[in-house]
């Protein structure tokens, strides 16, 4: 201990496993300062930590008075409130173009009757110049109800190989105003309706190009292309044409006899998932889930 000004300190220490308390000026064995930044504090072992709070922890980089109160999260929960403000308001236009909505009101229950002032047993982290976690092996982030992202200006997502996400029910994309971009540099971009009906809508111009190849479009039942009553139709190896007003070909025509060109549709594959199975795993830890 010493008590000098501008060099007070504690410093609690046994050699075994070098576990150490150091508070204030934190200085070496010799009592030199340990770095340009040594002062605060310091809990540190080469053995195991664990720090434990059964009633909730809240971890802080925001500066407060030594009066102030050890609960005080004002900050913390004022951003919380106002990241659940723009997801209320990004739900409001996603539902207004028939989409799903984001499940804030879940989040702002939870955060008001439990999280606020740690009515709950929970655990609030809060900084006001960023918070950054890494590892040179994996992480791992999961809950058994609701993950809830939000951020005020933008969510990137970068993987060196790939990026997968996988859904029990569906997945819902929603841009309010510069679109959606889905670009695939090489490999083949594969879309699939695999068990009900594929649907592609535009207000304006639509447009379908193969710059370097063919297009080809094929049904098992019928094909349909219609425009202001006018209509081209096959359906039960049959062409019909028709229009309410004048068919003009401007070519010679060749006719020769019937002919037939087959063409093989991709197999859609169906799978069965319960969602109360797959919850009821996820509680039990367990790597197999009953259908």
């Amino acid at each position: 201990m010493e008590d000098l000004q501008g060099q007070e300190h504690i410093k609690l220490a046994t050699d075994y496993q070098k576990s150490q308390l150091n508070l204030g000026h934190i200085v070496d064995s010799n009592r030199n300062k340990r770095g340009e930044n040594g002062e605060g504090f310091e809990l540190r072992t080469d053995g195991w930590g664990a720090v434990r709070a059964g009633k909730g922890i809240l971890v802080s980089a925001q500066n407060q008075d030594a009066n102030g109160k050890v609960l005080d999260m004002d900050d913390a929960i004022s951003q919380l409130e106002q990241a659940l403000s723009l997801a209320k308001s990004l739900n409001k236009a996603a539902q207004t173009a028939n989409n799903h909505n984001t499940d804030e009101e879940t989040q702002r229950g939870r955060l008001k009757d439990a999280l606020k002032d740690l009515k709950e047993a929970g655990l609030i982290q809060t900084a006001p110049a960023g918070i950054a976690t890494a590892t040179e092996q994996s992480q791992l982030h999961t809950a058994n109800e609701n993950i809830h992202l939000v951020s005020g200006n933008h969510t990137d997502i970068t993987a060196g190989q790939s990026l997968t996400a996988h859904a029990a029910e569906s997945v819902n994309l929603f841009a309010q105003s510069s679109g959606i971009k889905m670009q695939a540099n090489q490999g083949k971009v594969e879309v699939q309706a695999q068990n009900d009906e594929l649907q592609l809508n535009a207000l304006k111009d639509a447009t379908l190009t193969s710059s370097a190849g063919k297009i080809t479009i094929a049904a098992k039942e019928e094909i349909l292309i219609t425009c202001k009553g006018a209509y081209i139709k096959l359906s039960n190896g049959e062409v019909e044409i028709g229009s309410p007003k004048v068919v003009r070909v401007r070519a010679p025509l060749v006719v020769n006899g019937a002919a037939q060109k087959d063409f093989a549709l991709p197999l859609m594959q169906e799978t069965r998932l319960s969602r109360s199975c797959l919850k009821k795993a996820a509680e039990e830890g367990s790597a197999y889930v009953l259908r």
